[in-house]
This record gives structure tokens, C-alpha cells and sequence, in this order.
């Protein structure tokens, strides 16, 4: 799962740092939770730390944009979010962008494939993952099973 979110945000990180080498300033790149934070500050490593809306114990449920977060996302150039599943409150505020962000929608992005809501818990789809992943998590998980039994 990690790795194609890694994969997409280099893409889109690389080809948004490319621009921005040219203006000899860092692009200025906001995600929604700390997960993708962690994701995209390893790509953008030593080219500026992007901005986190959505701290450590606060939820994306019930997140109320704080006017700092309005102002960051305005002058962003490069957005991250998953989607609006997870961040209904980001709908109205990412609408009103200019042109010139970007937005990466992840849930959307090719090759992720949501999973569905899990038996008692109704805070899917949280997790995801490519289908190969996916194939490869469960095989292992099984050998991981059939060896412990050995």
C-alpha cells in the first residue's frame, strides 16, 4: 500500500519540483494527515518539509479548518488529500483553489483499489491497497501462519 502511494506522490512530487528548481524556490505542498505527510516528506526529503493540516490526535471527521490551514492551502502548490470519504471538510475549501494548485486525490489515483466497509467497523475505507499488494499480504500472512505451525 505504502509503495504505490510512494510511487504516485514521487511522480507528481518530482514533476512539481521541476517546475519549482526553475524558480529557484520550493514548492509549497500541504497534505491533509499525517499518514500521506510521511509518505510525500520522504520524497520531497531536502527540498522543503510539507505542511501538515491535520495534526496527531485530531480526526479528519470532525476537522475544523483553522484559518492558518486556509492560508497554507491558498498558497500551496502541490495539494495531498485522500479524498472526500475521509476529509468531507476539504471539499468546499479545495474547490476554491486557484488554477495553479495541484491536487492529488489519492483514493482516485490509478491503482489503488478501496477495500470495503469491515464487519464492526464503520471507519473503512481507511485502508487500502493495490490488488498485488494486497495478493502478496495474503500469501505471505499465510506461509508466515504455515511456518509458525511447523
Amino acid at each position: 500500500m505504502a509503495r504505490r502511494y510512494f510511487v504516485v506522490c514521487a511522480i507528481v512530487c518530482t514533476t512539481a519540483f521541476s517546475t519549482a528548481a526553475i524558480a529557484a524556490e520550493p514548492p509549497r505542498v500541504v497534505v491533509s494527515i499525517k499518514p500521506i505527510h510521511s509518505l510525500v516528506a520522504a520524497v520531497t526529503q531536502g527540498a522543503g518539509e510539507p505542511t501538515l493540516l491535520i495534526g496527531s490526535g485530531a480526526s479528519p471527521h470532525t476537522y475544523s479548518l483553522k484559518a492558518s490551514d486556509a492560508r497554507a492551502m491558498q498558497e500551496a502548490d502541490l495539494i495531498f488529500w485522500v479524498g472526500e470519504g475521509i476529509e468531507t471538510f476539504l471539499r468546499k475549501p479545495l474547490a476554491s483553489l486557484p488554477k495553479s494548485a495541484r491536487v492529488v486525490e489519492l483514493a482516485e489515483a490509478q491503482g489503488v483499489m478501496l477495500l470495503g466497509h469491515r464487519e464492526g467497523d464503520g471507519w473503512e475505507p481507511h485502508t487500502w491497497r493495490p490488488q498485488p499488494s494486497a495478493d502478496r499480504f495474503d500469501v505471505d500472512k499465510g506461509e508466515r501462519a504455515r511456518r509458525a505451525q511447523l
